[in-house]
């Protein structure tokens, strides 16, 4: 699965329970959706692959 994150935007890439799975896990996450993009560009952690395959 690939996510990529952009200043208005979250892109998640891969099959549906992939997706699906991705979204819970952000749901329990304590942060906003804004809030997480906003951490995630002063980061510069786009895109992120959880390390599977760097070419993604």
């Amino acid at each position: 699965m690939r996510t990529e994150a952009g200043p208005k935007q979250l892109r998640m890439v891969g099959k549906g329970w992939q997706i699906r799975a991705a979204l819970r896990s952000l749901a329990r996450h304590p942060l906003t959706l804004e809030e997480w993009l906003k951490r995630q560009q002063r980061g510069r952690m786009i895109p992120t692959n959880r390390g599977r395959n760097p070419y993604f």
